[in-house]
């Protein structure tokens, strides 16, 4: 955590920026709408079918999208193939909210694409896909984020914080080959 260069974080943002729009583009072509498509005419065939309790549905469901996007990065950082891609995330050097959206588009479609798998197979409603969408988001800008707090520390036990991110975030390899989640950080 140290305190940014105007002009460096200016071209960080400049890039971020960039790379959310031209992604964002990309992506309306694929697009989160699709997975919502999924959900909806996968919902009642899917293996969480089974339960009748929509309480049990939605929490696992958020869990197992959680738990996707936990394995997708670990996966990233594993083999090089997947790490050529998640790299331009990592690419940052100044760590910020816009670092959230500097994500190379062939690993965004990669991520659609296990997704939209996991609907089908689980039959996720789209309620709960676009409330872990929401949530996701929101997280992962939260955790990109260049800030402390009180509480932070215990609050880590719960949930990914800035300070765990911050050390993925490291050029150190022994460091960022941790804390890999989006939301929950019990995948660690």
């Amino acid at each position: 955590r140290e305190k940014l260069p105007k002009k460096h974080l200016r071209q960080s943002y400049k890039t971020n920026i960039g790379l959310f729009i031209i992604n964002s583009f990309g992506l309306s072509l694929v697009s989160a709408s699709t997975l919502l498509v999924l959900a909806e005419r996968y919902s009642d065939k899917g293996l969480l079918n089974t339960l009748s309790s929509p309480a049990w549905k939605a929490v696992l469901s958020f869990l197992m999208l959680d738990l996707l996007m936990y394995l997708w990065h670990k996966a990233s950082h594993s083999f090089d193939c997947l790490w050529m891609f998640h790299k331009v995330h990592h690419n940052d050097p100044y760590l910020n909210i816009s670092t959230a959206f500097r994500i190379h588009f062939l690993e965004l479609v990669i991520i659609y694409i296990l997704k939209a798998i996991l609907i089908i197979i689980f039959g996720i409603e789209k309620a709960m896909v676009l409330t872990s969408e929401a949530v996701m988001t929101f997280f992962i800008m939260f955790h990109h984020t260049n800030i402390s707090f009180m509480g932070e520390k215990l609050l880590s036990h719960l949930i990914i914080v800035p300070s765990l991110h911050r050390t993925h975030h490291s050029t150190q390899r022994c460091e960022h080959d941790s804390n890999y989640g989006a939301i929950l950080s019990l995948w660690d």
